[in-house]
């Protein structure tokens, strides 16, 4: 996992080097995991599309609308990512030596794009705190459900005061790295 977790943070550098950034993202279950379905930008400009449907192949990516000036840019991104060094990629009790494609850059964004969401969805649990390598916990509160289940139960200010505002204060307190602080400051909480 650490291995992974390296192996992304260097291919997310590496997009953002280059300015290469999706737009219009899909995912869905496929039969060997996760579908997708985006365009590829460069400096926010589509300009190729990356289609993964998850029945074990590779990524099929193609310029959009096969234009001359797509197909150049798309060949003047795989040519830039072949002088980025290789690094090792570990193999069983060995290793092998790996360079990043685009098809990899496009797996780890969508990865990050999907991080996002399951955040967004977690936002209102409680206070979501990012925890040794990256897991993530939520605060909340048993038997009292959610933040918007709490408040239409006690009101806002109830809420806010006597249980979000003392546990943000706390982990804030230890250190901890609070990751939905937008959505807390939405509800009153003092950041």
């Amino acid at each position: 996992l650490k291995q992974k977790i390296k192996m992304e943070k260097n291919t997310l550098e590496i997009a953002k080097q280059l300015g290469i950034t999706l737009k219009r993202i899909g995912t869905f279950k496929g039969h060997d995991g996760i579908g997708i379905n985006a365009d590829i930008c460069l400096g926010g400009k589509p300009f190729a599309h990356a289609f993964d449907d998850a029945r074990g192949g590779e990524m099929e990516i193609n310029p959009l609308d096969y234009t001359k000036e797509n197909k150049k840019m798309l060949a003047e991104i795989e040519a830039k990512l072949e002088t980025f060094p290789e690094y090792k990629m570990p193999l069983g009790d060995s290793f092998f030596m790996m360079r990043d494609s685009l098809s990899d850059l496009v797996d780890a964004l969508v990865d990050v794009h999907l991080q996002k969401q399951a955040l967004k969805m977690d936002e209102i649990k409680g206070i979501l705190i990012e925890g040794e390598g990256g897991k993530i916990g939520i605060l909340s509160w048993k038997g009292y459900g959610n933040i918007p289940q709490m408040i239409g139960r006690f009101g806002l200010q109830q809420v806010t005061e006597k249980l979000l505002q003392p546990a943000y204060d706390k982990c804030k307190a230890e250190g901890k790295k609070i990751l939905n602080l937008e959505y807390l400051k939405g509800v009153g909480v003092k950041i």
